[in-house]
């Protein structure tokens, strides 16, 4: 999820949005669980909302600008995880507390952290390289 989210801040939203759900559609294929399209839209939506980012970001080793990225990248879990949860209601014929309880807010949760905390990594480890590339 960090690596998406740091994918659609540097990038933009259409790398983003592809990233999410190529990524997911391919993750879920290799580790057998088949074909789950809300799933993989929600990151995709994760990635496209996060890849916002992009237009407010001039350093990656910004103190400001590493806060807006994990900003938009909490924003994107949010909306990408309530799309998935919610369209669930539908396709697996769970209730709305389910979806919610059960769905939304542990995914919310896992992933808000592992924003949090690799997000920031992972723009200076960016800005490292592209100085020493001289970009």
């Amino acid at each position: 999820v960090a690596v998406l989210i740091f994918f659609g801040a540097a990038y933009g939203p259409w790398v983003g949005l592809l990233a999410g759900f190529i990524g997911n559609t391919l993750g879920d294929a290799l580790s057998g669980w088949g074909f789950y399209w809300n799933w993989s839209l929600g990151n995709g939506l994760m990635g496209m909302v996060a890849g916002l980012a992009m237009a407010a970001i001039k350093d990656f080793k910004a103190q400001a600008d590493i806060i807006k990225a994990v900003g938009f990248g909490l924003a994107g879990i949010v909306v990408g995880m309530l799309f998935a949860s919610l369209t669930e209601m539908f396709t697996g014929g769970i209730d709305l507390n389910t979806a919610l309880v059960g769905y939304f807010t542990p995914a919310v949760i896992g992933n808000a952290v592992v924003t949090i905390i690799l997000v920031p990594i992972l723009m200076i480890a960016f800005a490292a390289v592209a100085s020493r590339r001289g970009r």
